[in-house]
Protein backbone atom coordinates (compact mmCIF):
# COMPACT_ATOMS: atom_id res chain seq x y z
CA UNK A 1 0.00 0.00 0.00
CA UNK A 2 3.01 2.64 0.76
CA UNK A 3 4.64 1.87 -2.60
CA UNK A 4 1.55 2.19 -4.07
CA UNK A 5 0.84 5.51 -2.95
CA UNK A 6 4.76 6.19 -3.63
CA UNK A 7 5.30 4.74 -7.26
CA UNK A 8 1.75 5.24 -8.95
CA UNK A 9 1.39 8.89 -10.55
CA UNK A 10 -1.89 10.08 -10.73
CA UNK A 11 -1.53 11.95 -13.28
CA UNK A 12 -0.21 9.68 -15.86
CA UNK A 13 -2.83 6.87 -14.55
CA UNK A 14 -5.70 6.62 -17.62
CA UNK A 15 -8.29 5.14 -15.29
CA UNK A 16 -8.07 5.97 -11.87
CA UNK A 17 -9.91 2.81 -10.90
CA UNK A 18 -6.51 0.76 -12.19
CA UNK A 19 -4.41 2.83 -9.46
CA UNK A 20 -6.68 1.90 -7.01
CA UNK A 21 -6.44 -1.75 -6.88
CA UNK A 22 -3.20 -2.32 -5.19
CA UNK A 23 -4.83 0.15 -2.62
CA UNK A 24 -7.77 -1.68 -2.14
CA UNK A 25 -5.84 -4.94 -2.11
CA UNK A 26 -3.30 -4.39 0.43
CA UNK A 27 -6.24 -2.87 2.85
CA UNK A 28 -8.40 -5.69 2.40
CA UNK A 29 -5.49 -7.70 3.15
CA UNK A 30 -4.42 -5.27 6.41
CA UNK A 31 -7.83 -6.51 7.68
CA UNK A 32 -7.90 -10.00 7.03
CA UNK A 33 -4.09 -10.83 8.99
CA UNK A 34 -5.19 -8.22 11.60
CA UNK A 35 -4.97 -9.44 15.43
CA UNK A 36 -6.19 -8.80 18.16
CA UNK A 37 -3.97 -6.42 20.60
CA UNK A 38 -1.21 -5.85 17.41
CA UNK A 39 -0.20 -2.29 16.91
CA UNK A 40 -2.56 -1.68 13.80
CA UNK A 41 -5.52 -3.32 16.10
CA UNK A 42 -4.91 -0.47 18.58
CA UNK A 43 -4.62 2.45 16.42
CA UNK A 44 -7.83 1.53 14.25
CA UNK A 45 -9.80 1.49 17.62
CA UNK A 46 -8.85 5.01 18.91
CA UNK A 47 -12.77 6.35 19.29
CA UNK A 48 -11.49 9.16 16.99
CA UNK A 49 -10.16 7.00 14.09
CA UNK A 50 -13.50 4.63 14.62
CA UNK A 51 -16.09 7.70 14.40
CA UNK A 52 -14.04 8.87 11.15
CA UNK A 53 -14.36 5.24 9.57
CA UNK A 54 -18.63 5.63 10.88
CA UNK A 55 -18.71 8.97 8.61
CA UNK A 56 -16.67 7.87 5.71
CA UNK A 57 -19.28 7.10 3.42
CA UNK A 58 -21.36 10.51 4.37
CA UNK A 59 -17.37 12.08 4.24
CA UNK A 60 -16.88 10.87 0.61
CA UNK A 61 -20.54 12.54 -0.87
CA UNK A 62 -19.67 15.79 0.71
CA UNK A 63 -15.72 15.83 0.20
CA UNK A 64 -16.58 16.83 -3.59
CA UNK A 65 -19.25 19.23 -4.00
CA UNK A 66 -17.70 21.68 -1.17
CA UNK A 67 -13.88 21.17 -2.64
CA UNK A 68 -15.51 21.88 -6.18
CA UNK A 69 -17.39 24.71 -5.25
CA UNK A 70 -14.35 25.70 -3.15
CA UNK A 71 -12.19 25.83 -6.02
CA UNK A 72 -14.88 27.78 -8.18
CA UNK A 73 -15.05 30.86 -5.69
CA UNK A 74 -11.42 31.16 -5.20
CA UNK A 75 -9.79 33.35 -7.90
CA UNK A 76 -6.33 31.55 -6.88
CA UNK A 77 -4.77 28.50 -5.55
CA UNK A 78 -6.60 27.72 -2.48
CA UNK A 79 -4.65 28.14 0.65
CA UNK A 80 -4.46 26.45 3.78
CA UNK A 81 -7.33 28.31 5.41
CA UNK A 82 -9.37 27.91 2.34
CA UNK A 83 -8.72 23.57 2.53
CA UNK A 84 -9.22 23.87 6.53
CA UNK A 85 -12.39 25.75 5.81
CA UNK A 86 -13.26 23.37 3.26
CA UNK A 87 -12.25 20.53 5.58
CA UNK A 88 -14.16 21.51 8.58
CA UNK A 89 -17.26 22.01 6.51
CA UNK A 90 -17.23 18.40 4.80
CA UNK A 91 -17.19 17.38 8.37
CA UNK A 92 -20.00 18.65 10.04
CA UNK A 93 -22.03 18.03 7.05
CA UNK A 94 -21.13 14.56 6.83
CA UNK A 95 -21.50 14.12 10.85
CA UNK A 96 -25.15 15.95 10.41
CA UNK A 97 -25.94 13.47 7.02
CA UNK A 98 -24.64 10.25 9.19
CA UNK A 99 -26.33 11.19 12.76
CA UNK A 100 -29.50 12.79 11.17
CA UNK A 101 -30.13 10.33 7.79
CA UNK A 102 -27.84 7.37 7.55
CA UNK A 103 -27.83 6.32 11.51
CA UNK A 104 -31.90 6.41 11.81
CA UNK A 105 -32.34 4.51 8.65
CA UNK A 106 -29.90 1.68 9.85
CA UNK A 107 -31.14 1.77 13.36
CA UNK A 108 -34.98 2.38 12.90
CA UNK A 109 -35.40 5.65 14.82
CA UNK A 110 -38.44 7.09 15.25
CA UNK A 111 -39.55 8.46 12.14
CA UNK A 112 -40.25 11.94 13.44
CA UNK A 113 -36.62 11.91 13.86
CA UNK A 114 -36.30 10.66 10.38
CA UNK A 115 -38.34 12.70 9.03
CA UNK A 116 -36.81 15.85 10.41
CA UNK A 117 -33.23 14.58 8.94
CA UNK A 118 -34.85 13.89 5.33
CA UNK A 119 -35.79 17.90 5.69
CA UNK A 120 -32.59 18.75 6.93
CA UNK A 121 -30.68 17.59 4.49
CA UNK A 122 -33.69 18.36 1.51
CA UNK A 123 -33.20 21.46 2.41
CA UNK A 124 -29.36 21.44 2.15
CA UNK A 125 -29.45 19.69 -1.17
CA UNK A 126 -32.25 21.92 -2.40
CA UNK A 127 -29.70 25.31 -1.08
CA UNK A 128 -27.17 23.42 -3.54
CA UNK A 129 -29.05 23.60 -6.08
CA UNK A 130 -30.15 26.76 -6.00
CA UNK A 131 -26.63 28.07 -5.62
CA UNK A 132 -25.80 26.24 -9.20
CA UNK A 133 -29.11 27.45 -10.90
CA UNK A 134 -29.18 31.41 -10.33
CA UNK A 135 -24.96 31.64 -9.77
CA UNK A 136 -25.63 33.44 -6.42
CA UNK A 137 -21.53 34.51 -5.87
CA UNK A 138 -20.73 33.74 -9.40
CA UNK A 139 -21.26 37.32 -10.59
CA UNK A 140 -18.98 38.60 -8.26
CA UNK A 141 -16.31 36.28 -9.13
CA UNK A 142 -16.38 37.11 -12.67
CA UNK A 143 -16.50 41.04 -12.10
CA UNK A 144 -13.24 40.66 -9.66
CA UNK A 145 -11.47 38.67 -12.23
CA UNK A 146 -12.31 41.27 -15.31
CA UNK A 147 -11.48 43.99 -12.83
CA UNK A 148 -7.89 41.84 -12.44
CA UNK A 149 -7.53 40.99 -15.66
CA UNK A 150 -8.56 44.20 -17.55
CA UNK A 151 -8.26 43.64 -21.27
CA UNK A 152 -6.94 39.91 -21.10
CA UNK A 153 -9.62 36.90 -21.05
CA UNK A 154 -9.83 34.96 -17.86
CA UNK A 155 -11.04 32.01 -19.48
CA UNK A 156 -8.47 30.17 -21.04
CA UNK A 157 -11.20 27.21 -22.34
CA UNK A 158 -12.35 30.44 -24.69
CA UNK A 159 -9.02 31.46 -25.42
CA UNK A 160 -8.65 27.82 -26.58
CA UNK A 161 -11.54 27.89 -28.42
CA UNK A 162 -11.38 30.66 -30.72
CA UNK A 163 -7.77 29.13 -31.86
CA UNK A 164 -9.99 27.49 -34.38
CA UNK A 165 -11.41 30.39 -36.03
CA UNK A 166 -9.24 30.49 -38.97
CA UNK A 167 -9.32 27.25 -40.04
CA UNK A 168 -13.27 26.83 -39.31
CA UNK A 169 -12.95 29.83 -42.22
CA UNK A 170 -10.70 28.34 -44.41
CA UNK A 171 -12.88 25.20 -44.36
CA UNK A 172 -16.31 26.54 -44.72
CA UNK A 173 -14.83 28.65 -47.05
CA UNK A 174 -13.86 26.09 -49.38
CA UNK A 175 -16.97 23.92 -48.69
CA UNK A 176 -14.92 21.63 -47.33
CA UNK A 177 -17.60 20.36 -44.27
CA UNK A 178 -17.72 21.51 -40.80
CA UNK A 179 -15.76 21.05 -38.03
CA UNK A 180 -15.70 17.38 -36.33
CA UNK A 181 -14.35 16.92 -32.86
CA UNK A 182 -12.70 19.73 -32.67
CA UNK A 183 -10.70 18.76 -36.49
CA UNK A 184 -12.36 20.25 -39.17
CA UNK A 185 -13.27 17.46 -41.53
CA UNK A 186 -10.21 16.37 -40.54
CA UNK A 187 -9.06 19.37 -42.12
CA UNK A 188 -10.52 18.53 -45.31
CA UNK A 189 -8.70 16.05 -47.06
CA UNK A 190 -11.35 15.49 -49.66
CA UNK A 191 -11.19 19.16 -50.72
CA UNK A 192 -8.29 21.18 -51.57
CA UNK A 193 -8.58 24.59 -49.91
CA UNK A 194 -5.49 26.75 -51.28
CA UNK A 195 -6.62 29.85 -53.07
CA UNK A 196 -5.37 29.81 -56.73
CA UNK A 197 -4.08 33.03 -56.48
CA UNK A 198 -1.38 31.69 -54.44
CA UNK A 199 2.63 32.37 -55.15
CA UNK A 200 3.53 29.13 -52.95
CA UNK A 201 1.14 26.96 -51.02
CA UNK A 202 2.54 25.92 -47.92
CA UNK A 203 0.63 22.81 -46.09
CA UNK A 204 1.76 23.08 -42.40
CA UNK A 205 1.12 19.05 -40.89
CA UNK A 206 1.16 18.60 -37.34
CA UNK A 207 -1.08 18.03 -34.54
CA UNK A 208 -2.03 21.56 -31.98
CA UNK A 209 1.29 22.59 -32.36
CA UNK A 210 0.61 23.08 -35.65
CA UNK A 211 -2.53 24.69 -35.50
CA UNK A 212 -0.78 27.28 -33.28
CA UNK A 213 2.07 27.07 -35.89
CA UNK A 214 -0.34 27.32 -38.90
CA UNK A 215 -2.11 30.70 -37.07
CA UNK A 216 1.14 32.21 -36.89
CA UNK A 217 1.97 32.35 -40.46
CA UNK A 218 -1.63 32.79 -41.65
CA UNK A 219 -2.02 36.04 -39.57
CA UNK A 220 1.17 37.42 -41.01
CA UNK A 221 0.78 36.35 -44.84
CA UNK A 222 0.94 39.69 -45.68
CA UNK A 223 4.63 39.95 -45.08
CA UNK A 224 5.00 36.65 -46.97
CA UNK A 225 4.72 38.33 -50.61
CA UNK A 226 2.07 35.52 -51.76
CA UNK A 227 2.33 32.69 -50.09
CA UNK A 228 -1.06 30.29 -49.01
CA UNK A 229 -0.72 28.61 -45.94
CA UNK A 230 -3.44 25.26 -45.34
CA UNK A 231 -2.94 23.14 -41.88
CA UNK A 232 -3.32 19.01 -42.19
CA UNK A 233 -3.85 17.54 -38.93
CA UNK A 234 -1.38 14.59 -38.02
CA UNK A 235 -1.38 13.12 -34.47
CA UNK A 236 1.84 13.15 -32.36
CA UNK A 237 3.11 9.68 -33.22
CA UNK A 238 2.71 9.97 -37.01
CA UNK A 239 0.54 7.01 -37.51
CA UNK A 240 1.52 4.84 -41.24
CA UNK A 241 -2.61 5.24 -42.40
CA UNK A 242 -2.53 9.07 -41.47
CA UNK A 243 0.41 9.69 -43.83
CA UNK A 244 -0.66 7.75 -46.29
CA UNK A 245 -4.20 9.77 -46.28
CA UNK A 246 -2.28 13.12 -45.86
CA UNK A 247 -0.19 12.04 -49.46
CA UNK A 248 -3.47 11.08 -51.15
CA UNK A 249 -5.14 14.49 -50.14
CA UNK A 250 -5.90 16.89 -52.36
CA UNK A 251 -4.54 19.88 -50.06
CA UNK A 252 -1.11 17.88 -50.32
CA UNK A 253 -1.20 17.53 -54.01
CA UNK A 254 -1.58 21.00 -54.35
CA UNK A 255 1.03 22.20 -52.13
CA UNK A 256 4.40 23.06 -52.71
CA UNK A 257 6.06 23.15 -49.17
CA UNK A 258 5.61 21.07 -46.87
CA UNK A 259 6.05 22.35 -43.14
CA UNK A 260 6.24 20.02 -40.70
CA UNK A 261 4.69 21.73 -37.13
CA UNK A 262 4.56 19.07 -34.32
CA UNK A 263 4.19 18.27 -30.32
CA UNK A 264 7.25 15.85 -31.14
CA UNK A 265 7.33 12.67 -29.21
CA UNK A 266 9.68 9.59 -29.17
CA UNK A 267 7.51 7.90 -31.56
CA UNK A 268 6.49 10.67 -33.77
CA UNK A 269 10.40 11.87 -33.81
CA UNK A 270 11.59 8.50 -34.76
CA UNK A 271 9.10 8.66 -38.21
CA UNK A 272 9.86 11.87 -39.13
CA UNK A 273 13.12 11.24 -40.97
CA UNK A 274 10.97 8.41 -43.19
CA UNK A 275 7.81 10.87 -43.94
CA UNK A 276 10.74 13.15 -45.24
CA UNK A 277 11.98 11.06 -47.58
CA UNK A 278 8.15 10.90 -48.80
CA UNK A 279 7.47 13.80 -48.95
CA UNK A 280 10.76 14.54 -50.97
CA UNK A 281 10.00 11.41 -53.14
CA UNK A 282 6.85 13.30 -54.09
CA UNK A 283 8.56 16.47 -55.08
CA UNK A 284 7.77 18.78 -52.35
CA UNK A 285 9.94 21.34 -50.27
CA UNK A 286 10.08 20.08 -46.54
CA UNK A 287 11.09 22.70 -43.74
CA UNK A 288 11.27 20.96 -40.74
CA UNK A 289 10.25 23.21 -37.52
CA UNK A 290 11.77 22.78 -33.65
CA UNK A 291 9.88 22.19 -30.78
CA UNK A 292 8.64 25.32 -28.75
CA UNK A 293 9.09 25.96 -24.98
CA UNK A 294 6.44 23.76 -23.27
CA UNK A 295 6.28 25.01 -19.47
CA UNK A 296 5.59 23.43 -16.18
CA UNK A 297 3.55 26.05 -14.12
CA UNK A 298 4.14 25.59 -10.49
CA UNK A 299 0.29 25.54 -9.99
CA UNK A 300 -3.04 24.09 -12.22
CA UNK A 301 -3.03 27.20 -13.44
CA UNK A 302 -0.74 28.81 -16.73
CA UNK A 303 2.06 30.53 -15.27
CA UNK A 304 0.73 33.89 -16.93
CA UNK A 305 -3.01 33.10 -14.64
CA UNK A 306 -1.02 32.00 -11.53
CA UNK A 307 1.55 35.02 -11.11
CA UNK A 308 -1.49 37.23 -11.47
CA UNK A 309 -4.04 35.76 -9.40
CA UNK A 310 -1.04 35.33 -6.40
CA UNK A 311 0.32 38.97 -6.86
CA UNK A 312 -3.37 40.64 -8.04
CA UNK A 313 -1.17 43.02 -10.90
CA UNK A 314 1.69 42.04 -12.75
CA UNK A 315 3.86 45.41 -12.48
CA UNK A 316 6.81 44.09 -14.39
CA UNK A 317 6.42 42.00 -17.10
CA UNK A 318 9.92 40.84 -16.96
CA UNK A 319 9.58 39.12 -13.71
CA UNK A 320 6.57 36.73 -15.50
CA UNK A 321 8.97 36.05 -18.57
CA UNK A 322 12.26 35.51 -15.93
CA UNK A 323 9.68 32.83 -14.26
CA UNK A 324 8.37 31.80 -17.32
CA UNK A 325 12.17 30.71 -18.29
CA UNK A 326 12.80 29.38 -14.95
CA UNK A 327 9.58 26.81 -15.44
CA UNK A 328 10.61 25.72 -19.10
CA UNK A 329 10.72 22.04 -19.27
CA UNK A 330 13.73 20.85 -20.65
CA UNK A 331 12.80 18.24 -23.33
CA UNK A 332 11.98 20.45 -25.82
CA UNK A 333 15.58 21.96 -25.96
CA UNK A 334 16.72 18.34 -25.95
CA UNK A 335 13.82 17.76 -29.03
CA UNK A 336 14.92 20.70 -30.95
CA UNK A 337 18.60 19.71 -30.88
CA UNK A 338 17.68 16.31 -32.39
CA UNK A 339 15.27 17.99 -35.04
CA UNK A 340 18.09 20.12 -36.05
CA UNK A 341 20.01 17.08 -36.81
CA UNK A 342 17.53 15.44 -38.87
CA UNK A 343 16.86 18.02 -40.70
CA UNK A 344 20.41 18.35 -41.75
CA UNK A 345 20.90 14.99 -42.45
CA UNK A 346 18.03 15.36 -44.83
CA UNK A 347 18.89 18.17 -46.03
CA UNK A 348 16.25 20.44 -45.62
CA UNK A 349 15.80 24.05 -43.89
CA UNK A 350 15.54 23.90 -40.10
CA UNK A 351 13.73 26.37 -38.35
CA UNK A 352 14.01 27.05 -34.40
CA UNK A 353 9.98 27.88 -33.41
CA UNK A 354 11.87 28.09 -29.13
CA UNK A 355 13.69 30.78 -30.37
CA UNK A 356 10.58 32.88 -31.21
CA UNK A 357 9.44 33.02 -27.26
CA UNK A 358 12.58 32.15 -25.55
CA UNK A 359 16.15 33.96 -25.06
CA UNK A 360 18.71 32.11 -23.33
CA UNK A 361 20.88 34.99 -23.52
CA UNK A 362 18.41 37.14 -21.28
CA UNK A 363 17.05 34.19 -19.59
CA UNK A 364 13.89 34.83 -20.09
CA UNK A 365 10.84 33.24 -22.43
CA UNK A 366 7.76 36.07 -23.37
CA UNK A 367 4.57 34.82 -22.43
CA UNK A 368 2.82 38.28 -23.31
CA UNK A 369 2.76 40.33 -26.67
CA UNK A 370 4.07 43.44 -26.32
CA UNK A 371 0.21 45.06 -26.25
CA UNK A 372 -0.07 43.15 -23.01
CA UNK A 373 -2.27 39.84 -24.20
CA UNK A 374 -1.84 36.55 -23.25
CA UNK A 375 0.48 34.87 -25.27
CA UNK A 376 -0.51 30.97 -24.18
CA UNK A 377 -3.74 29.76 -22.83
CA UNK A 378 -2.03 26.75 -21.11
CA UNK A 379 1.65 25.30 -20.86
CA UNK A 380 2.24 24.83 -24.37
CA UNK A 381 -0.52 26.45 -26.45
CA UNK A 382 -0.25 29.71 -28.24
CA UNK A 383 -3.25 32.21 -27.76
CA UNK A 384 -4.39 33.77 -31.45
CA UNK A 385 -2.70 37.18 -29.87
CA UNK A 386 0.27 34.59 -29.32
CA UNK A 387 0.24 32.92 -32.51
CA UNK A 388 0.07 36.50 -34.38
CA UNK A 389 3.11 37.85 -32.18
CA UNK A 390 5.22 34.81 -32.56
CA UNK A 391 4.55 35.13 -36.16
CA UNK A 392 5.60 38.49 -36.50
CA UNK A 393 8.58 37.11 -34.68
CA UNK A 394 9.34 34.44 -37.02
CA UNK A 395 8.90 37.10 -39.95
CA UNK A 396 11.53 39.53 -38.39
CA UNK A 397 14.11 36.17 -38.30
CA UNK A 398 13.18 35.79 -42.02
CA UNK A 399 11.31 32.41 -41.71
CA UNK A 400 9.04 33.56 -45.05
CA UNK A 401 12.42 34.20 -47.33
CA UNK A 402 13.56 30.51 -45.71
CA UNK A 403 9.65 28.85 -46.42
CA UNK A 404 9.93 30.52 -49.69
CA UNK A 405 13.51 29.38 -50.87
CA UNK A 406 14.31 32.65 -51.56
Amino acid sequence: MIASVSLISLDRVGHLGLATNPVVAATCALIWFMRPGEAVSRVLSIPAVVWIGKLSYSLYLWHYPIFAFGRISALGDPGPVDMVVWLILTFALSAAGYYLVERPFRFRLSAPRMGGGLAVMFVVILGFFGIVQTGVGLDQRTAKLDALYGDNEPDNEKLASQTWTYIEDIVEAAGAGSMLDNIPARDAPDAQIFPDDARLKVLVVGDSHGKDMFNALHQNREASDGLAFVRFVMYVRWPGNQLKALRASPSYAAADVILIAQHYTPEGLARIPAAIEAFKADGKRVIVTGHRAVFRSPSELPIFDWYLRRNGEIADQDVVDRLAYKYEAPGARKDSVRLAEIAKAAGVPYLDVRSLACDDAAKMCELTTPEGKKAMYDDHHWTLAGAAFYGRRAAEAGWFDVIAGD
